[in-house]
């Protein structure tokens, strides 16, 4: 680049006088018209020297240049002119007419002073300065988390010349610890919803981030039957019941019915609302399932203690011959009819039981009716039985044609004795809090063996029971 350079301090010597000064050095020819002596030594400089003549500037800092002539003796020339300043890179340093130097980019340039054409000359080395912690970033800036969940931050220092300052080490502070806290190395961990502001500080020199926390994602976490245990009799009943449980540890609102099942059913089966039946000794497994979480228990099923009862007739009521009018009465515990031989008639009777006799606390298991015909009867056997109903009756008169209830049939060949199952008339009855159980019989009509039509007399005994307590 082209030199840079100022004015003289002095004004040049005349024509005239330069030719005086010649003339009076007749041996030394004037060779330069810029050769001026000193006019205290009347001498031209030998040399100049600049100082200092190396230096090392950062950058945008200045330096003070001088610059002094000597004249061939080796002395100071004090009444030089001033020196001309110049910079041979401008980019580098750049250097006033006082001799200043200012350093402008990273490099090394030279600074001339000249005086009467006398040159010296000085080494200018611009560097970058030392570097200063200017700004502190925080990695990420902002995050949202979960109640529980936790985020690690970074903090990374940094230059005034945005360079990266490695081996610093930040000290952590949360504006709200009970939303937020963190740790030593960064580390912060959401307590409650709300929002804090993480501050990482080197050396003085802080940089934030927020943190917002947002209450926690809960999700089923298990499901707890309870009792964890139970043990019932063959026939008896347990319930259980399932509760949901979150990853918060609290129950978890919402949570669908539980779907249930047994490991073994041949030992106990359950309901949909969690009530285990026993069906046999042994034990097995009761399962809850939510949302496909389960959670178990254990049923003990043991036998049952069985026992034997009986119910006896209680009530002789009328006996109602349909059809063809007329009422026969019962005597003793035989159901008489009619004798007659013509006509296509049905017979209904009605018979008591009293349940009181039933022991408190027991199960009935099953109940047996024993029907067996009547022995007093002359005419001719084996009588043949079409059909006989057994019907439990709660509420109706003898004179109804029809009554709703559970009906047994039965149907022989050859009759002369039967046991009906009547389990289920009993057990409805006791469900139904009834203090006995009123028995409906009809009774078809027969034929004998000699072709004739007849009506079977029948004994209507006890009722058999196996209970379980």
């Amino acid at each position: 680049m082209p030199k840079q350079s100022f004015p003289r301090a002095f004004a040049r010597p005349t024509a005239s006088l330069l030719v005086a000064m010649c003339s009076l050095v007749a041996l030394n020819a004037c060779t330069s018209p810029d050769a001026v002596k000193d006019p205290n030594t009347n001498t031209a400089p030998e040399k100049v020297v600049v100082t200092p003549n190396d230096v090392g500037l950062a950058l945008d800092s200045t330096a003070k240049l001088t610059a002094v002539a000597y004249d061939s003796s080796g002395n100071a020339m004090t009444g030089a002119v001033a020196p001309t300043w110049s910079s041979d890179d401008q980019s580098v340093a750049t250097v006033d007419n006082a001799g200043s130097v200012r350093a402008v980019g990273v490099g090394t340039t030279k600074i001339e002073a000249t005086i009467d054409n006398v040159v010296g000359t000085a080494t200018v080395t611009v560097v970058l300065p030392a570097p200063v912690l200017t700004r502190v970033a925080i990695t990420p800036a902002s995050a949202s988390i979960a109640v529980n969940d936790t985020v690690r931050l970074k903090a990374t220092a940094y230059s005034q010349f945005n360079g990266v300052m490695n081996g610093l080490t930040a000290t952590w502070k949360s504006s709200d610890t009970t939303v937020a806290t963190v740790a030593s190395n960064g580390l912060v961990t959401a307590k409650s919803s709300g929002t804090a502001t993480i501050t990482g500080t080197i050396s003085g020199v802080a940089g934030t981030a927020s943190i917002t926390v947002t209450p926690p994602v809960v999700t089923l976490q298990r499901v707890d039957v309870t009792p964890d245990t139970a043990q019932v009799k063959v026939g008896g009943t347990a319930t259980f019941t399932a509760t949901a449980y979150g990853s918060d540890g609290r129950v978890f609102a919402g949570a669908p019915a539980a779907t249930w099942s047994t490991g073994d059913t041949t030992i106990a089966t359950v309901s949909g609302t969690g009530v285990v039946t026993g069906k046999a000794a042994g034990a097995t497994t009761v399962t809850a399932t939510i949302n496909g979480v389960k959670g178990t228990a254990t049923i003990s099923v043991s036998a049952a203690n069985t026992s034997s009862g009986a119910l006896y007739p209680m009530v002789r009521e009328s006996l109602k011959r349909l059809g063809n009018g007329g009422i026969d009465t019962l005597t003793d515990i035989t159901v008489v009819g009619d004798h007659e031989q013509t006509g296509d008639k049905e017979l209904e009777g009605l018979i008591d039981y009293d349940l009181s006799s039933i022991p408190t606390g027991s199960t009935v298991q099953k109940a047996v009716l024993n029907v067996g015909e009547d022995k007093q009867q002359s005419y001719g056997s084996p009588w043949t039985l079409g059909t006989l109903f057994v019907e439990g009756a709660t509420s109706f008169s003898l004179d109804e044609g029809s009554v709703s209830t559970t009906a047994v049939p039965v149907a022989t060949a050859e009759f002369t004795s039967a046991q009906v199952d009547i389990t289920n008339i009993v057990k409805q009855a006791i469900a139904n809090h009834q203090s006995t159980v009123i028995l409906r019989f009809r009774y078809a009509q027969l034929g004998n063996n000699n072709g004739n039509i007849d009506y079977v007399w029948l004994n209507a005994a006890q009722i058999d029971l196996t209970l379980t307590k």
